[in-house]
């Protein structure tokens, strides 16, 4: 017999994208130990026409039988579980119809038609719309014991609207919560504090009605999001002091990445400080897809925090996140004076000190883990480092070599295994050697920062600290900085004091976008090469 009807028990991971958002969700929560109200999926192909087909009718009346034998409440609660819907980019909440407090088989049959018939709705044709989703909305259909709930609610474990992580939103009602989901009715309103330890404490706000269960559902809420991965928009219910999970699905509002519009906004996943500082010197201008996703790549090693990025994608341009290195220093003991001088330091300049800098609560486990990853990338710091001297004596030669090979490769799979094992792992060892040296040369310059500010004044300190260099002209000496080396260059080749293909091996992987794959660097444009030499060629000597 074909299986047209799958329990929550029984779902298996192959026939998770058939149950549909919701019903794929409501298993795996089941599954898990969560306080789900027992049920089972309706699968798509049990349906002709939106109508069940016999040999599903049979399957869904067993399964009713087998929960009513089973005691308690004997009445039912049909839901919508559309392919597309409780998704990431969609949740479609209240779009689709829901049938609730049916028990008898006929009326159950009938509450299926409905639910079924409801993905043809104008409502969900508008929302599809503004989703950019054009797709026709399968559906399979979820029916589960029903819940008389004394209070329905909604839970964000983030702020869906200013995306703050150190608090929980949440709406309730007195009864049923349908009307709470749809917006017919105009709810309590509530908040959960996390338990930071530093700058914030825990607690609860809201009406009297809610507060004995606060505890319970701020529990649920932080296991949840933990279990899934990212914010959750969670839908519970309490029924004689007893709390039940309804739904959980991702806070669609908070998210990083719309892959329909193509657009990139990472504060959009959370409460942090994302600073630009160093990064938009840079890189000018907004990257290109392939040259994020490569960033992405080699700073993946960097992370410190599981869970949390490092550096975030804002409308095309690259931010650090402060908020994470903030957390880990005010973990470690550091105080807001001292987190503050740290990312001062590290950036380079001052931050006002009216900016509040959102901390991310680190459990005990949390920081052991970031212990770990910070020990990790000093070693790898200190490694490169070491090696440094080798490394830029064959850096050039690596790079011209890696140069042909990439030219003459015309097959797919050469340039996947040239990217895999030669090109990433070379990219991911400069990070660390370029971080290893500047981290050692920040601390004197934190040191020296500090004490020009004692005696010039914030502004003055950092227009001396701008102009510190150590780096090479072309003739060797020292003391100009690295990006007036191409400028000064070009003058040198003017007056013949060197020929342009000393100068193209010096400088032609400088300029101004020159972390931008998809522009050729002066080294690699021949053809603008050839002409900015002619003309260059054809001006008279001074």
């Amino acid at each position: 017999m074909k299986q047209l009807v799958c329990t929550f028990k029984e779902l298996k991971p192959e026939q998770t994208r058939l149950a549909g958002g919701k019903g794929g969700s409501l298993a795996h929560l089941f599954k898990n130990g969560y306080p789900v109200p027992d049920g089972f999926i309706i699968m798509p192909m049990a349906f002709e026409r939106d109508e069940l087909t016999l040999e599903a009718w049979a399957q869904v009346q067993a399964h009713l039988k087998k929960i009513r034998q089973s005691g308690g409440e004997s009445s039912f609660a049909v839901r919508s579980s559309a392919l597309s819907e409780d998704s990431i980019m969609a949740s479609f909440a209240g779009q689709f119809d829901t049938v609730l407090e049916v028990s008898a088989d006929d009326d159950v049959r009938k509450a299926i038609r409905t639910v079924r018939k409801s993905r043809h709705s104008k409502a969900v044709r508008v929302y599809s719309e503004a989703k950019g989703i054009n797709e026709s909305h399968d559906m399979a259909v979820v029916i589960q014991k029903m819940v008389k709930a004394d209070i329905s609610g909604v839970l964000f474990t983030a702020d869906p609207i200013t995306g703050n992580c150190n608090k929980m939103a949440g709406n309730f009602i007195l009864g049923l919560g349908e009307k709470l989901v749809s917006g017919q009715v105009t709810a309590y309103t509530f908040k959960l504090g996390r338990e930071t330890g530093i700058w914030r404490r825990g607690g609860y706000e809201g009406p009297l009605e809610l507060k004995q269960f606060a505890a319970k559902l701020a529990k649920l809420g932080n296991r949840l999001e933990k279990e899934m991965g990212c914010a959750q928009d969670i839908e519970w219910a309490i029924a004689g002091s007893r709390l039940y999970l309804l739904q959980s699905r991702p806070v669609t509002s908070l998210i990083g990445y719309n892959p329909i519009l193509g657009e990139c906004n990472d504060s959009m996943t959370g409460n942090y400080l994302w600073s630009n500082v160093n990064f938009g010197e840079a890189i000018p201008q907004v990257m290109t897809p392939l040259t994020w996703s490569v960033q992405q790549q080699i700073y993946e090693s960097w992370q410190l925090q599981p869970g949390y990025q490092s550096s975030g994608n804002i409308g095309g341009r690259i931010y650090l996140n402060l908020s994470i290195y903030a957390s880990v220093l005010a973990a470690l003991g550091k105080n807001k004076q001292g987190i503050m001088r740290f990312l001062e330091g590290m950036l380079y300049t001052r931050i006002p000190d009216s900016i509040e800098i959102p901390l991310i609560p680190l459990s005990i486990g949390s920081r052991l883990s970031v212990l770990f990853n910070f020990g990790g990338i000093i070693i790898k710091q200190t490694r490169a480092v070491r090696g440094l001297p080798r490394f830029l004596s064959e850096n050039a030669n690596w790079c011209e070599r890696m140069q042909k090979q990439i030219y003459e490769t015309n097959e797919n799979v050469e340039l996947t295994f040239l990217w895999h094992n030669e090109i990433l792992p070379h990219l991911q060892n400069t990070v660390w050697s370029v971080m290893g040296s500047v981290t050692q040369f920040s601390d004197y310059t934190i040191k020296l920062r500090r004490e020009l500010i004692e005696l010039l004044g914030p502004e003055d300190a950092d227009k001396l600290i701008s102009g510190l260099s150590g780096s090479m002209d072309v003739s060797g000496r020292s003391g100009l900085l690295a990006s007036l080396g191409p400028v000064l260059g070009i003058a040198k080749v003017y007056r013949r004091e060197i020929d342009r293909t000393e100068y193209i091996a010096q400088y032609g992987h400088r300029g101004p976008n020159e972390f931008e794959l998809s522009v050729p660097r002066p080294a690699e444009d021949r053809v603008g090469s050839i002409s900015s030499w002619r003309s260059l060629g054809n001006r008279p000597l001074m």
